[in-house]
């Protein structure tokens, strides 16, 4: 007889869990994803009271307390909440396990906080504030191989600026060798959240925006290394209110569903006409796309993902052979007017907010560094009115461009 691996016999483990919860809440269908190796992000997108948290964390204290080869960890934004999530599992074991008080115990560090059950450690909680301190402590992370941020979709003033910069920093502190390859070879993030907006910086990193607008309500698929549930659960909105304040009945956090502006945002038909870039390499990690088609027509997207070429930086550690750096003669006030006024086109609502966060994008002059980066076109004999008028626009600005550059040093 061939004996079970553990992370066999945790997935077998899984349906017993998921068969207790109560009909009306979170089944916590990701776990059936726990220990395929070709899966590295867990993503849940539920309806507010569905109890996805409580369920999840409870699931996985009771797959900890019976295999302890797998740990988690318990990640938060802040530290402020650290001693909330104490409360939150402490209350969890209490009601669901026959424990004393004594048996919970919580060893508290600077940078994180080991909870203790009967003397077998279950779950380190820390928050992403503390990446950078956390390397050093990466011995200790190495066995906590799932790191779940819960509620990582919040108000758009609450998110860190370097927020996923932050989670790859810990990740990568986890994702150290281990003696026990068994568990969790390849370690998971698992992110819990209600669908209040589409600015989460996750959701950019990890290029999920086109996958969440196609995935239907109430399915859980994979897309690559990447499993997402998306779940409207009516049973727990039967007794809530929400009508004490303007807006409550279109609140995504109830109706499962983002909301996006379909008027600034690209279709996904007319993604297929943009297949040229200009790149732009910004601060954090982050990058400035302006993808324009043959007749210069151009929409932007900020990213964090790499575009294949970098023309111009905002920043000077950018800065490079054959990359330009953006200084004030490619900005101009009066070409705010056109995103103010909605005529130009965004990749998703995510770079929408860091325009509105940083309104000096919007003075860039888009159409100029396209010019500069598409090579000049040669006007053919028999080209149309409208083509010779791209060509001839194209060559004006090539022109001043080149003026600015000779004269800068002295009319500029």
């Amino acid at each position: 007889m061939i004996k079970k691996t553990i992370s066999q016999k945790i997935q077998a483990m899984v349906p017993k869990i998921q068969k207790s919860i109560p009909e009306q809440y979170n089944h916590v269908k990701l776990l059936d994803y726990l220990t395929d190796d070709s899966v590295r992000l867990l993503m849940s997108i539920t309806t507010r009271g569905d109890g996805k948290t409580y369920n999840y964390l409870l699931a996985l204290i009771k797959i900890s307390m019976q295999y302890n080869d797998f740990k988690f960890i318990l990640l938060s934004r802040h530290f402020t909440l650290r001693s909330i999530y104490q409360d939150t599992l402490q209350e969890i074991l209490m009601e669901n396990f026959e424990l004393s008080r004594k048996a919970i115990y919580f060893d508290n560090k600077q940078q994180y906080s080991i909870m203790y059950v009967n003397d077998q450690p279950i779950c380190l909680l820390t928050e992403l504030n503390s990446a950078t301190d956390l390397k050093y402590s990466s011995t200790i992370l190495k066995h906590y191989r799932l790191i779940v941020y819960d509620e990582f979709i919040a108000l758009k003033g609450d998110y860190l600026p370097d927020e996923a910069l932050r989670l790859k920093t810990i990740y990568e502190s986890v994702a150290r060798p281990v003696d026990n390859n068994d568990v969790l070879t390849t370690p998971k993030i698992m992110l819990l959240g209600n669908p209040v907006n589409f600015d989460s910086p996750l959701l950019s990193y990890f290029d999920l925006y086109r996958v969440l607008e196609k995935q239907k309500i109430n399915t859980i698929e994979k897309h690559g290394d990447t499993v997402i549930e998306r779940w409207k659960n009516l049973s727990s909105l039967n007794n809530i209110k929400t009508d004490m304040f303007a807006g409550s009945d279109d609140d995504s956090s109830y109706s499962g569903e983002f909301r996006t502006n379909e008027d600034l945002v690209v279709s996904a038909h007319d993604l297929t006409h943009f297949k040229n870039q200009v790149g732009v390499k910004m601060d954090n990690e982050q990058y400035l796309i302006i993808h324009y088609d043959e007749k210069n027509n151009f929409y932007l997207e900020i990213t964090y993902k790499k575009p294949k070429k970098i023309h111009f930086t905002t920043v000077l550690i950018g800065l490079q052979n054959n990359v330009k750096y953006l200084d004030d003669s490619y900005y101009s006030d009066v070409l705010a007017y056109d995103h103010n006024d909605g005529n130009i086109s965004y990749a998703n609502t995510f770079t929408i907010t860091q325009f509105d966060n940083n309104p000096r994008l919007k003075c860039l002059d888009y159409e100029d560094m396209i010019a500069q980066v598409r090579p000049p076109i040669p006007i053919k004999s028999n080209a149309k009115d409208d083509e010779k008028e791209i060509y001839e626009e194209q060559n004006k600005r090539t022109k001043i461009r080149l003026i600015k550059e000779y004269f800068s040093d002295i009319f500029f």
